[in-house]
């Protein structure tokens, strides 16, 4: 009975007609308190004392991830107008600048550059963010015939204006360069503007590429892409993320889909298309966990045009797409150089158990793993004899099984594989044995 009369009572608490009055700031000494006030009321000011703590509660949480703040807190006090309440934010800042190390994903196949970031919060009061990255990230390309080192450097400067129309948009500016070293030499220099919506990213990019420096020994079709290119592109992408964790799931799902169209200026024009599927299940109490991911993608050339350019091509291998074969392993190459491909399909299986270790490897969730993975790579022209037959898949189709330990580090999720090709293409760069790989989550 008394149950019943405090639940009444609550409800009719939360129902009852409220609405907010003066907003206060406390401890902001860079926040504008006038932007605060203004993220509460694009919320929504809500008419009831419970929808006005709801609101409350979403601002809070979207304020703290701007990572502005050590710490939000707000409460209702009484208001000099009659039927409202002031808002008072009580804030700590964080420190304005800072430097952290981690790994920037250079796309989907594992171009994982190592570095730091230099952050500069709060540029304007408006919980801005200001970050200059720079990272490198050497991987070794071999062949049968020849050897070379493949490496990459990296810096970025990003500009973020979180809360543009409502708690989930913002707006970003960047500006970046690469440099690519196989034996030939890459160069990108580029710019993007991102619009972040809620379950939708759109974003343009405009980028100029350099292929250069390759030596008398490379194969005529790398020569041939030797030369300046500008790529003018707008993407779409979406993704939903359900896991848990995103470097060590246990539980939920993951999926993803991008668009790219390019062709705007430039002489890059093509579409491009890619998704992705995760599902992470755990076996009863065992602590088993079942984990299987999913990804394929097409790029399309557009009327008009000529062949997609190597460097706009879809590139595989490595442990983040193809475990058990080299960084950009798999499919065509012209010498050492991958030549990349206009299809690719992978799809990976494995069980993983939490090895249970205290201390150290108890924090960083470290877990034994066995898996499996199948893919393929191939043309639009050889795609076609393969949908209308689905038997020719397996003629192309690579294989590889293994077993290692995985581990969830601050700088993203490492992997320590032993691993062994079943089967693979005469062109494929395998990679038996030991493999180590870093990613910024689960692929």
């Amino acid at each position: 009975m008394e149950e019943e009369i405090t639940e009444s009572l609550l409800e009719k608490a939360l129902g009852a007609d409220l609405q907010i009055g003066a907003v206060q700031v406390l401890g902001s000494k860079r926040t504008r308190p006038d932007f605060l006030e203004w993220i509460l009321r694009l919320s929504g000011e809500g008419d009831t004392f419970g929808s006005i703590l709801e609101n409350l509660t979403e601002v809070i949480e979207a304020v703290k991830e701007t990572d502005t703040f050590e710490s939000v807190e707000a409460f209702l006090e009484e208001s000099k107008e009659q039927g409202k309440a002031d808002v008072v934010f009580s804030v700590e800042e964080k420190q304005r600048t800072s430097i952290t190390l981690g790994t920037e994903s250079g796309g989907s196949f594992g171009d994982t550059t190592v570095g730091g970031s230099f952050h500069i919060r709060n540029v304007f009061g408006c919980l801005e963010t200001l970050r200059a990255n720079a990272g490198a990230s050497p991987t070794s390309v071999t062949s049968s015939a020849s050897s070379s080192m493949r490496s990459k450097n990296y810096f970025g400067l990003e500009f973020t204006k979180p809360f543009l129309f409502d708690l989930a948009s913002s707006l970003g500016f960047r500006l970046y360069s690469s440099e690519e070293k196989l034996s030939y030499t890459l160069d990108k220099y580029g710019a993007d503007v991102i619009l972040s919506l809620p379950l939708l990213t759109l974003s343009y990019e405009a980028s100029w590429r350099n292929v250069g420096q390759a030596p008398s020994s490379s194969g005529a079709k790398i020569m041939e892409q030797c030369g300046h290119s500008f790529k003018s592109s707008v993407t779409a992408a979406s993704a939903i993320d359900l896991r848990d964790n995103p470097l060590s799931p246990n539980s939920g799902l993951f999926c993803s889909v991008k668009a790219e169209l390019a062709g705007l200026f430039g002489d890059a024009r093509h579409f491009l298309h890619e998704y992705e599927g995760q599902l992470h299940l755990p076996l009863g109490r065992s602590g088993l966990v079942f984990s299987s991911c999913a990804k394929m993608g097409m790029i399309n050339r557009l009327p008009r045009s000529g062949p997609v350019h190597v460097i706009d091509r879809f590139i595989v291998g490595g442990p983040a797409s193809m475990r058990g074969f080299r960084s950009r392993g798999v499919g065509e190459h012209d010498g050492s150089d991958p030549l990349g491909s206009e299809f690719y399909s992978t799809a990976f299986m494995g069980i993983a158990i939490p090895i249970g270790l205290s201390g150290l490897l108890g924090k960083v969730l470290a877990k034994a793993h066995v898996w499996g993975m199948v893919g393929d790579v191939s043309s639009l022209e050889s795609l076609t004899p393969k949908v209308l037959s689905p038997t020719s898949w397996f003629e192309s189709t690579r294989a590889s099984v293994g077993v290692g330990v995985t581990a969830a580090l601050p700088i993203g999720r490492l992997e320590l594989n032993w691993c062994h090709v079943l089967r693979s293409s005469g062109s494929d760069r395998e990679k038996n044995g030991v493999q180590i790989g870093l990613t910024q989550s689960f692929s």
